[in-house]
C-alpha cells in the first residue's frame, strides 16, 4: 500500500512577495538615502526683527522643497508657542527670533538650528 503523504510537511505556507522592504530610518540601499522625518519642523519669528526679515526668501525656497508639515508661528507667538506645546507634550522656547526647530517625534526634546541661514544648510540640518 503507498505511503499517504503528510500534507503538512509538504505545504510551503503563504507566498511572500520579494524585493524591497519598507524604508527604515538612515540606512543607504544603493545610491538612494532614506532620513527620518521629523514629525513638526517650524519657526518663531517677528515682522520687526531685521535677521528674520532677510531670512525669508530662503525659508520661503525651503517650504517649497520640504513634505513635512510646517509651523510659522509669528503674531502672538506666545500664546502660538503654549499652543504647540500642549498639542505636541513638548517645552518649546522662543529665546530670540528667528528661533527654528525641529521635532522628531512627541514628547521628546525639541532640537534647535544654530547653523546657516540657507535652504540647503536648513535641509540638509532638516533631514539628517
Amino acid at each position: 500500500m503507498p505511503k499517504e503523504k503528510n500534507i503538512r510537511n509538504t505545504r510551503r505556507g503563504p507566498r511572500r512577495r520579494k524585493g524591497k522592504k519598507g524604508k527604515k530610518g538612515n540606512k543607504t540601499r544603493g545610491k538612494k538615502q532614506y532620513f527620518k522625518k521629523p514629525v513638526v519642523f517650524g519657526h518663531v519669528y517677528s515682522d520687526q526683527c531685521i535677521h528674520c526679515q532677510n531670512m525669508q526668501k530662503e525659508w520661503d525656497s525651503l517650504c517649497k522643497s520640504v513634505k513635512v508639515p510646517l509651523h510659522d508661528i509669528g503674531e502672538n507667538h506666545q500664546q502660538k508657542v503654549q499652543h504647540f506645546n500642549q498639542q505636541y507634550s513638548t517645552n518649546l522656547e522662543a529665546n530670540g527670533f528667528p528661533t527654528i526647530f525641529k521635532l522628531q517625534r512627541h514628547k521628546t526634546p525639541i532640537t534647535y538650528y544654530q547653523g546657516e541661514r540657507t535652504a540647503p544648510a536648513m535641509k540638509k540640518w532638516l533631514y539628517g
